[in-house]
């Protein structure tokens, strides 16, 4: 896990490590809980790798969907950026297949659908990390935008029940402090 996060450093802001991915992290472990037989070890890789691919100061009108230069949105960049550096790693096949639907399936507005547990669970946890830091997004962008964002958050099919029912918790949390309308 060192070199992981060692590559993601390298490529992130550093504030946006500790306010998203360590979040996504822990909100994976906590879905980690309900499902023992998922590969802990796929869905730390997929939570570090994940959103690597970000590129800060390009973004859509909404403010969230970043891209870079090229067009290439985010889940690709980081697909195409995690299959690099998962080169550089003994893992096995299987696993690395796995990680790498992970970062793909993990945008949960653009297909791929996430297929295995390990998917679902990177994807809900970035989904939950979204709710968790709704004061900070609030900050960055327009309200209505980031309301918007968690209210589609809210309909992802895939989103795992139990990170579903703490979502809706933390949005009774959120309609409170910032005066707005999500459930």
């Amino acid at each position: 896990m060192e070199e992981v996060e060692k590559f993601v450093r390298s490529k992130l802001l550093p504030y946006f490590v500790e306010v998203h991915v360590k979040v996504v992290l822990k909100e994976a472990e906590y879905l980690l809980n309900f499902y023992p037989n998922a590969d802990k070890e796929v869905v730390k890789y997929g939570c570090w790798l994940h959103d690597v691919g970000i590129k800060f100061g390009e973004k859509n009108v909404e403010g969230y969907a970043r891209v870079d230069k090229s067009g290439e949105p985010h889940h690709l960049a980081s697909l195409r950026l995690a299959k690099e550096f998962l080169k550089t790693t003994n893992l096995p096949e299987d696993k690395v297949r796995n990680i790498l639907h992970c970062v793909e399936s993990h945008r949960t507005s653009t297909p791929p659908d996430p297929e295995t547990i390990e998917a679902k669970i990177v994807a809900s946890a970035d989904n939950l990390a979204h709710f968790v830091m709704a004061g900070f997004m609030i900050k960055m962008w327009e309200k209505e935008s980031v309301v918007r964002k968690l209210k589609r958050d809210l309909e992802f099919p895939f989103m795992l029940p139990e990170a579903l029912e703490r979502a809706k918790k933390l949005s009774l949390e959120i309609e409170k402090e910032f005066d707005v309308k999500i459930l």
